[in-house]
């Protein structure tokens, strides 16, 4: 299959293919030009299923995601019932996993990620407006996405626990 361009709320993904050995089953390969999420663009994005389904439930088992410069990490997810009812997890790094929770449809779509010990360096250190203070440390993330009203207005509330946040300026005082 191949779409020119797929578009959600805040999401766009823009030449997209996907090859499968079958619909209910087997491997398959996902690749992506470029996708936009709220602001952030990856490049030349590619998810690889050892197991795919798009018949109901939806699922990939044993997949690797990877994005120009980012990657590879371990990730499985399924899409279930007429609620589409969303589990997955998504491993960026040795002992940091994203899970993510939710139902995408229904009168209130939601969607709900957590992750453990997440490293604010590498999260932080690339960013413009922090890569001069060398951030470091580990966070505990948990947000919240829950649609409200029309499908472009998202409602998001986090909550980010920083046991151990370091940061310096270059001149040392800050």
């Amino acid at each position: 299959l191949h779409f020119k361009s797929v578009s959600a709320p805040a999401l766009t993904l823009e030449d997209v293919r996907v090859s499968a050995s079958a619909l209910s089953g087997g491997a398959a390969a996902i690749r992506i030009a470029r996708a936009r999420l709220s602001g952030r663009e990856l490049q030349d994005v590619q998810l690889d299923c050892a197991d795919f389904s798009v018949l109901p439930p939806q699922h990939c088992r044993g997949g690797v995601l990877r994005a120009r410069g980012a990657g590879p990490w371990p990730i499985e997810f399924s899409v279930r019932g007429a609620q589409r009812e969303i589990r997955g997890s998504l491993r960026i790094e040795q002992d940091v996993r994203v899970d993510v929770t939710g139902t995408l449809g229904g009168s209130r779509p939601h969607l709900l990620l957590k992750t453990a010990g997440l490293d604010l360096g590498r999260l932080l250190g690339g960013e413009p407006a922090f890569k001069s203070y060398a951030p470091a440390g580990r966070a505990d993330i948990r947000a919240e996405v829950t649609q409200t009203g029309t499908p472009s207005t998202l409602n998001v509330r986090v909550r980010l626990d920083v046991p151990a946040l370091r940061f310096s300026s270059q001149d040392g005082l800050r």
